[in-house]
């Protein structure tokens, strides 16, 4: 199987720590993580493949990629607003798959705070909001 076909791609890839299942990751990057599942592939890099999963970058193998999924319209960290909130100040904390709707779901941190609610994409749009007091100089 050709390798590099996952590269720039987003991924399944579940994973998690203690679970009979720390070979499909590097040995020095098993501290990094404690559970995987959408990662985006970046390179290869001597036999594994090197993903990003947050703000994390790891080296994985290829074995336990279970699926290439569509890009995410919103990624970790993006600035969002929720539909129904629009002066809520949210980021994406973290982003799943849902197999059976064949959609992503979005957790967020909406005004600093963790939320449990998941999102789904049509709940959300690109915000440009800046944390950034206006009054304050630059």
């Amino acid at each position: 199987m050709n390798k590099n076909i996952y590269i720039n791609k987003w991924l399944f890839f579940p994973y998690l720590k203690d679970n009979d299942l720390d070979y499909l990751i590097h040995p020095d990057d098993l501290i990094k993580v404690t559970g995987l599942g959408v990662v985006k592939a970046l390179e290869m890099e001597g036999g594994f493949l090197k993903v990003q999963y947050k703000k994390v970058i790891i080296r994985v193998n290829v074995e336990g990629v279970k699926r290439i999924l569509p890009d995410p319209k919103y990624t970790w960290g993006e600035k969002v607003n929720i539909l129904t909130k629009p002066d809520s100040k949210a980021q994406v904390e973290d982003l799943f798959w849902h197999h059976n709707n064949e959609e992503f779901l979005y957790l967020l941190k909406v005004n600093g705070k963790k939320k449990t609610k998941q999102y789904q994409e049509k709940d959300l749009m690109s915000s440009t909001y800046t944390d950034r007091n206006p009054n304050l100089p630059s």
